[in-house]
């Protein structure tokens, strides 16, 4: 071997170690830019969500849920990204499609319904758990309506035979009340299409209801909840 040659080879070894080490540090580079992306994409989720409650499409449970779990996914991928800066590392902290199973469990579903006119308290409409409720309780009900300055009344913690805890909603009309039970606090979306549904109602059967004949009376809720 001749000494050019020799030296050629230790250029050509040379310039490959150099190459690789190129690579593994695009590699480190590329995946500290993912996971810097990635926690942006998790800023942007807390901004929406808090945007979301805002509007009123999430109800509270959703958004304190919702809010924990992406203010833990975010610290602990930060954290993983400062200690080790050059790996992956970050994904193991990765919690996508866990914030979907929060929003299902936690909405606000609807256990019944009921609808009672306001001046001889009869019941129009049971459906759900309002099918069992105690009769005694429909005058203190309405009662409790009447005495609120707001067409809608929300109380939580409401107690039914199957049920230790629940949200009842109420939306006084002019003629009749609507009862609604939900599983827990309904976002306020979910508040304004009651108020739309009883409001619909009264509109539709107003000729019926002013002249107090329950008879062919239609009943817009049960497209929304039966």
């Amino acid at each position: 071997m001749t000494k050019w040659t020799g030296r050629l080879r230790q250029l050509g070894k040379g310039e490959s170690d150099d190459s690789s080490d190129s690579s593994h540090t695009d590699t480190q580079d590329d995946a500290s830019h993912e996971g810097s992306a990635y926690l942006e994409r998790v800023r942007e989720k807390l901004h929406t969500l808090v945007k979301d409650y805002a509007r009123g499409w999430v109800n509270q449970s959703q958004f304190e849920e919702l809010y924990t779990h992406y203010q833990k996914e975010r610290d602990a991928i930060a954290r993983l990204i400062t200690s080790q800066p050059s790996s992956d590392a970050w994904r193991l902290a990765v919690t996508e499609g866990h914030s979907v199973n929060i929003r299902r469990r936690l909405a606000a579903r609807v256990l019944g319904y009921a609808v009672f006119t306001n001046r001889e308290q009869k019941p129009l409409r049971l459906f759900g758990e309002f099918t069992s409720l105690d009769e005694r309780w429909i005058g203190p009900l309405l009662a409790r309506v009447r005495e609120q300055v707001r067409q809608t009344f929300v109380t939580s913690s409401f107690e039914t035979k199957t049920r230790d805890a629940a949200s009842l909603c109420a939306v006084l009309g002019q003629f009749t009340t609507l009862f609604v039970l939900f599983t827990t606090d309904p976002a306020r979306v979910q508040i304004q299409l009651l108020e739309d549904l009883h409001s619909h109602f009264e509109q539709a059967n107003g000729r019926l209801l002013s002249k107090e004949k329950w008879d062919g009376l239609v009943f817009p809720y049960a497209a929304a909840f039966e």
